[in-house]
């Protein structure tokens, strides 16, 4: 069984659902259920909670529930770490291809928990 996801928990004291408007989403840690379920499959990330439809993942298989693992091959296991990550692609010290990034991701959808990939331009 996959946990609840709507539950509302951070242990890194970030608020829940931080706004990531150059994503057009919302996105959380992982709480204490969440990160023993994922990792027991390996996986680490933030998790969505919310998708502005048309925002840059709006119109990607990405929807609230789904696991943001890598943004452009960097790791990511903390909304500290993608804020950092995204603050690298804006400066230029994280190279990206005219602000067209690469996402791995899980999906909340179906019972596969493969990474998938969506390339999808920022909001910079």
């Amino acid at each position: 069984d996959s946990p609840d996801t709507t539950v509302a928990s951070s242990d890194s004291g970030t608020a829940v659902g931080d706004d990531f408007n150059e994503l057009g989403a919302k996105i959380r840690d992982l709480n204490a259920e969440e990160t023993q379920y994922f990792g027991e499959m390996g996986l680490k990330g933030v998790l969505v909670e919310e998708v502005d439809k048309s925002g840059p993942l709006g119109d990607k298989e990405i929807a609230k529930g789904t696991l943001l693992t890598k943004i452009e091959r960097v790791p990511i296991e903390s909304v500290k770490q993608l804020e950092e990550t995204l603050e690298g692609l804006k400066s230029g010290s994280i190279a990206s291809k005219n602000g067209l990034v690469m996402i791995s991701y899980v999906s909340s959808s179906g019972e596969s928990h493969e990474e998938n990939f969506a390339v999808v331009k920022l909001d910079f």
